[in-house]
């Protein structure tokens, strides 16, 4: 006699699942899987819990040291010219209006060019006639930024920032 696997037979304890042989043993196989993992993630909880820690950390600090090298490479590539700050304009950014400044500068070929910077202010206004050091890219003069420390520095402070991020990951598995 072949056993009917299309209707449920009140002596099979697994109810439901058991209406082929690939069901029962899918569901064997998970509820045994399900029971060794959690065993295994109960006894090794703070290793697992540290690794993947260590592993977010790691990747922030490989994030960082990654944007402190673009960062410091986008500058080093841009041309610097001697500027002026001619205006500002006033922008609502959220809760408060910016001060974005608007400066003009001479490009190495000789063309004019006023654009605005997106280095703005909050609670100051750039001061009009001030005398800056612009960096600028040479394929689009448009795009420019005020030679400021935050300028100079800011891919160091990534770049340090990051490597701080991946010394702490490193001692925390060790």
């Amino acid at each position: 006699m072949t056993p009917n696997w299309s209707r449920r037979s009140r002596r099979q304890p697994w109810g439901d699942v058991a209406e082929c042989p690939c069901r029962v043993l899918s569901a064997v196989a998970a509820h045994l899987m399900s029971a060794i993992l959690l065993d295994y993630c109960c006894e090794h909880w703070t290793t697992v819990s540290s690794v993947v820690t260590a592993a977010v950390v790691m990747i922030l600090g490989l994030t960082a040291v990654g944007g402190g090298i673009y960062f410091l490479r986008r500058v080093h590539r841009m041309a610097r010219a001697a500027g002026t700050i001619v205006d500002f304009e006033r922008r609502f950014a959220g809760k408060t209006n910016a001060s974005f400044p608007v400066v003009s500068f001479r490009t190495l070929k000789g063309a004019e060019v006023r654009t605005m910077v997106l280095q703005g202010r909050i609670f100051t206004r750039p001061k009009v006639g001030k005398h800056v050091t612009v960096f600028y890219n040479s394929a689009k003069p448009a795009d420019a930024l005020i030679g400021s420390a935050g300028v100079r520095f800011m891919g160091l402070v990534y770049i340090v920032f990051g490597m701080g991020l991946l010394i702490s990951a490193a001692l925390s598995v060790l």
